[in-house]
């Protein structure tokens, strides 16, 4: 089974970690658990920036966090 790596990255343009999934197809809107527990939504698709110092990327996604009720 093929795995799909996405690079994460906030508002402000910041990495801030890696998800890796066996669905390729994700769009605007949609939710995924993080490795910490915690539930991001994808707010942008955007095109991973090439580094030398990170492994390939299928793509990159703006998230943001989604507050759990207390």
């Amino acid at each position: 089974m093929k795995s799909f790596r996405y690079e994460l990255r906030n508002r402000r343009d910041n990495y801030t970690g890696t998800f890796v999934t066996n669905v390729e197809q994700w769009q605007i809107g949609d939710v995924f658990t993080s490795g910490d527990g915690g539930p991001l939504r994808i707010t942008a698709i955007i095109a991973p920036e090439q580094s030398r110092d990170r492994p390939s990327y299928t793509g990159a996604w703006e998230v943001e966090p989604i507050p759990t009720p207390s």
